[in-house]
């Protein structure tokens, strides 16, 4: 298709790469709507397969939402702060997920490592699992 545009190959990925990300955040938010409005198309898991419980009884959701939040802050951070005012949107949108997905791994993998304890059974299992494919 980029050929017969008279388009480069990067063009055209950057011309997908913001409606994709607001196709996606469209998709979250049908997903989230349905589980709200109508929370029998969206069961919860059965007691039994609710696996990740601290050892007070916990969940550690509490855990995982303070890891979101630090690598959000981090990401935003680091996009205000460090890169140019004039840096293409798509380019900041990786760059900041990036340094999210960076921080997110550093800190779960020294807690893990370390054995701080920083983080919930829950919250570094979901960065174990879900940070290698998205970096």
């Amino acid at each position: 298709m980029a050929d017969q545009l008279g388009k480069s190959v990067g063009d055209m990925y950057k011309g997908a790469f913001v409606p994709g990300f607001i196709l996606a955040g469209f998709y979250i938010l049908y997903v989230l709507g349905c589980s709200i409005f109508k929370p029998q198309w969206a069961p919860a898991l059965p007691p039994d397969a609710r696996v990740f419980r601290e050892p007070s009884g916990k969940t550690g959701a509490t855990s995982l939402l303070v890891l979101t939040i630090i690598s959000i802050a981090a990401a935003y951070a680091y996009v205000k702060f460090r890169l140019p005012a004039d840096n293409p949107l798509d380019e900041t949108i990786v760059i900041g997920m990036l340094v999210g997905i960076g921080v997110a791994f550093a800190l779960s993998m020294l807690s893990s490592k370390m054995k701080l304890g920083l983080f919930s059974a829950m919250a570094e299992k979901v960065t174990f699992v879900l940070i290698p494919p998205l970096g």
